[in-house]
Order: C-alpha cells, then sequence, then structure tokens
C-alpha cells in the first residue's frame, strides 16, 4: 500500500536517524565548509557551543519499517485520503464524523477502537476538569 498525508500525519514515533553523519556526504559547492557534525545533527554557524542569530542546526529523523494498522475506508491498493480512484481514505460516518486510525503493531479494529474510545475519554475528561478550574477561578475572581 502507498501511505497518504493524512495517514502519515497520524504516525509520530520518530527516533533519531541511525547512521553516522559526515560532512563529506554535502555537495562541496554548498556550505560544506561551515558544516560541523554536533552529535547526530549538522551545524552551520561558527559555535556549536555559543549560537548565534542565523546559525542553522539540521537533523535527521527516521521511523523505521515496521507493520501498521490503519482503520479507514479502502479503495484499492493506495492509502491516500479525499482522492479518486485507488484509496484508503478518511471514513465519513453518518452522523458527519470522520475515522482515520492508526497504529504502530498489528492490531484488530476491535482493538484500535477501543484505543481510541479510551483516548477520547481521557480527553473528554481533560477538558472538564480544565473547565471546572475555570468556572471555580472565576467565581473566586468574583466573589472574592
Amino acid at each position: 500500500f502507498t501511505l497518504s498525508t493524512a495517514v502519515t500525519n497520524k504516525i509520530h514515533w520518530f527516533q533519531p536517524l541511525r547512521s553516522n553523519l559526515s560532512t563529506d556526504t554535502i555537495p562541496k559547492n554548498t556550505a560544506a565548509s561551515q558544516a560541523k557534525v554536533d552529535g547526530n545533527e549538522f551545524y552551520f554557524g561558527r559555535s556549536t557551543i555559543y549560537p548565534e542569530v542565523g546559525d542553522i542546526k539540521i537533523s535527521y529523523e527516521e521511523i523505521p519499517e515496521q507493520i501498521i494498522s490503519v482503520v479507514a475506508k479502502q479503495t484499492g491498493r493506495r492509502v491516500v485520503a479525499h482522492q479518486t480512484g485507488s484509496t484508503f481514505s478518511t471514513f465519513m460516518a453518518s452522523s458527519g464524523g470522520s475515522i482515520l486510525l492508526v497504529e504502530r503493531g498489528q492490531h484488530d479494529a476491535a482493538e484500535m477502537f477501543k484505543h481510541a474510545k479510551w483516548e477520547l475519554f481521557i480527553m473528554t475528561w481533560m477538558l472538564r476538569l480544565v473547565g471546572f478550574v475555570f468556572v471555580f477561578l472565576s467565581f473566586q475572581v468574583l466573589l472574592g
């Protein structure tokens, strides 16, 4: 399958690129002479210890090859959203809501919906708590 931007935007388990960086990989007709390797980053500037305005840091991250699970509307062999042809797209429910779930590893749909329901439950209670604190502080300001 080919993944669309909608699906890849839900993939967030990046890790630092596992390779040894070298300034030899930078083309010579560019800023290679100013580049320094600082850990897993290229640094373009005078000093990595005392950065200045205009200095640039470039780091690389990767997502290792692995199995992912996707709950979406599938048409054909591509995994893309909102396009015609062979697609895996965001499922539009009859209520007007959309569903596109992506998780690392192999999970069945019931398990993925259970995880999504739990995340929604946590988010709902966090918003309720924030709302309660806001109302409480408002009353404190009004009556205090």
